[in-house]
């Protein structure tokens, strides 16, 4: 049975990617469903006013909900919108997952009725 669903967090050792000028994300953790539903919490730092922000971002197919960091409202908008690209996220993922040579598992759980393995494995940028 192939990949149906990850579950994953990104931390830059170093620096951070940049979303758009002046806005940088050190981190962003979600879940993927395969092949098109999604869920990210963003994490970013805004350069000017020196700033942090939560973003947490839902796409289902080629719709995608965002929070707006003022107030946490949800907001529907066009996924072409999102300030980086999550279509064919779930694909990428199964990719990722298929490259992890050494795998550690941390643990075995139960999640919604589906028995799962919590794994770690750290990936040099070039293998992305």
């Amino acid at each position: 049975m192939g990949l149906e669903s990850a579950s994953f967090s990104l931390n830059h050792l170093k620096g951070s990617t940049v979303l758009m000028p002046g806005v940088r994300m050190p981190k962003i953790s979600g879940e993927v469903s395969i092949p098109d539903r999604s869920r990210f919490t963003v994490e970013a730092q805004i350069e000017f006013p020196k700033s942090y922000v939560e973003i947490d971002i839902v796409t289902i197919q080629e719709t995608a909900y965002m929070t707006n960091i003022f107030g946490g409202d949800w907001k529907k908008i066009p996924a072409e919108s999102l300030p980086f690209n999550l279509s064919g996220l779930g694909l990428t993922m199964a990719e990722i997952v298929d490259a992890i040579q050494k795998p550690k598992v941390l643990g075995e759980e139960r999640l919604n009725g589906i028995d799962t393995l919590r794994m770690v494995e750290r990936l040099i940028q070039k293998t992305l």
